[in-house]
């Protein structure tokens, strides 16, 4: 008898769960500090395929109606996210120093006191409910209009809505990603600041959401659930996409860095000295060379974009290299003695992307996968790229 493959990903997640509870007992904080990398890359990743569909539906992108559903799809993703943020709400005081008196040096702890207004517990979690409110808000509406446009005669006036509701959410989750990156991972090191921290975390969710519907797109092709779209064109445009928030991601980490070295300010620095020694050049010149240069050599190619496989590979290395550069972020922070893998980070990645894509997978088994019903859909099918 064939197994499934959403009983295969929930029994994944069930391993990792498993492997979760075992290393709790053995070491918290360090289990604490991989289940929110995992988190955040789960969480990431699916919010990046839904800023993808909300600037599809702003802008009136034609070609990306032929994906769109599949974006929709994907970006219900943050529907597990939401409930996986309740294991890091019970772990707080492991994770985050600002809710452990004594944990930093006094000046430290000065610099701390004077953020209290903003860094206190009941904030934090009056933002991340409005974070998780916005999200969801427009996951749900968008994908529950986009299934209702299987009317013909109510088709145009969803499109309309979907544009509406994107162009006025669209804002509000880019603050709120800006925002909850500085929550949930500044704060890790509250006495450090980035101004464009946000802009980081954003183009690495960019590209993950752009490479998480490249995967996306060609497994359900493979299996069939797929015919007409998407063609190689759509490949091709999905690549390009691809290739550009690559380059954009290299362009602010470099900027980022380059600005706080020369600056030379050392509460500014420590953040990279940490992440640059003890074993941590090796993530960070793997961002380097397999994020930047692989990808964007590979990128170049015109065949490579219009070969599904190939690019569904190059896809699947880029949310290695995200999920690379989400640990590189979080896990420092612990202030360990330096780089040292543990069982509990492939445990919690299974646990969370295990039953995020179960639940996706089970979504999509009884959705259809083509939006069909959009007004746009016939020139979608007929989008050529040079």
């Amino acid at each position: 008898m064939r197994v499934r493959p959403v009983t295969i990903a929930a029994g994944t997640g069930g391993v990792g769960l498993l492997g979760l509870v075992v290393c709790a007992l053995a070491d918290p904080q360090r289990t604490a500090f991989a289940y929110l990398a995992a988190w955040v890359f789960a969480w990431s990743a699916g919010l990046g395929v839904l800023l993808l569909a909300m600037i599809h539906h702003v802008t009136g992108s034609t070609w990306f109606v032929a994906v769109r559903r599949l974006a929709e799809e994907s970006s219900l993703s943050l529907l597990p996210a939401t409930a996986g943020f309740v294991p890091i709400a019970l772990c707080l005081p492991l994770l985050y120093p600002w809710l452990r008196p004594g944990a930093l040096d006094p000046a430290m702890s000065a610099s701390v006191a004077a953020k209290a207004a903003y860094l206190n517990l009941p904030f934090f979690f009056v933002r991340a409910s409005l974070y998780f409110g916005v999200w969801l808000g427009a996951a749900l509406l968008l994908a529950r209009w986009s299934r209702a446009q299987s009317d013909a005669a109510r088709a145009a006036p969803l499109a309309r809505r979907q544009k509406q509701l994107s162009t006025a959410l669209l804002p509000a989750s880019a603050l709120a990603l800006t925002f909850a990156s500085v929550d949930w991972i500044m704060s890790l090191e509250p006495t450090w600041a980035s101004s464009i921290f946000g802009v980081y975390v954003f183009a690495g969710a960019a590209v993950a959401g752009v490479a998480l519907l490249v995967v996306v797109a060609f497994l359900a092709q493979r299996a069939g659930a797929l015919v007409e779209v998407p063609t190689v064109s759509h490949y091709h445009a999905l690549g390009k996409l691809l290739h550009t928030f690559v380059i954009f991601w290299a362009y602010v980490a470099f900027m980022q860095f380059f600005v706080i070295w020369i600056a030379n300010v050392p509460r500014e620095t420590t953040w990279y000295v940490e992440r640059l020694r003890g074993g941590w050049q090796v993530p960070a010149a793997l961002l380097v060379v397999g994020h930047f240069v692989i990808p964007f050599l590979l990128l170049l190619s015109r065949p490579l974009k219009r070969d599904p496989a190939r690019l569904a590979a190059v896809a699947l290395w880029l949310l290695a290299m995200h999920f690379v550069d989400v640990y590189w972020m979080i896990v420092p922070a612990r202030g360990a003695t330096g780089f040292a893998p543990h069982l509990a980070d492939a445990a919690a990645l299974l646990a969370v992307c295990g039953f995020g894509v179960a639940f996706v997978l089970h979504r999509m088994e009884r959705t259809v996968l083509v939006a069909r019903g959009d007004p746009r859909f016939a020139r979608a099918l007929g989008f050529t790229t040079r």
